[in-house]
């Protein structure tokens, strides 16, 4: 996982949007987690989580889910294709690399980053940027989750 970014963080965040605690996850459930985001930037975001999360096309996140999730990036199995599809979810804009801006908004989006959070997003960055371009490819990006 990445530095800052652990299981019990998602683990903490997916109790936290699951409103009726049923266990599962709902696209309602994750747009009430969007705060004052656009739609559109809401509705981007939860289509990028399902991709990740929901293996089953289901629509709905089991805990089961999240969990082959965390440990595929763990070190389980099938850890390639997770570390893809985070990458993916990363990578804001598609265009292989993921900037400091873009780690920056997706961990605000997960709840797991604010100015008092003590966590650097450049930081982590370049602790792992191994050309100094000041950008993650996915090489580098499956360093820093592994």
């Amino acid at each position: 996982m990445t530095p800052g970014l652990h299981a019990a963080d998602l683990r903490r965040i997916f109790h936290r949007l699951d409103r009726n605690g049923d266990g599962l996850l709902s696209i309602d459930e994750l747009g009430e987690g969007g705060g004052g985001e656009s739609a559109a930037a809401v509705e981007r975001d939860l289509e990028e989580a399902f991709r990740v999360f929901d293996l089953n096309g289901d629509g709905l996140i089991t805990s089961e889910e999240l969990q082959k999730v965390l440990s595929s990036l763990e070190g389980g199995g099938g850890e390639e294709d997770c570390v893809k599809r985070a990458f993916e979810v990363f990578d804001v804009d598609g265009d292989g690399f993921i900037s400091c801006e873009e780690l920056e908004d997706v961990l605000k989006r997960l709840g797991l980053w604010d100015e008092k959070s003590g966590r650097d997003p450049a930081a982590m960055i370049c602790k792992f940027d191994k050309n100094f371009d000041g950008l993650l490819d996915f090489d580098e990006f499956r360093t820093m989750v592994m």
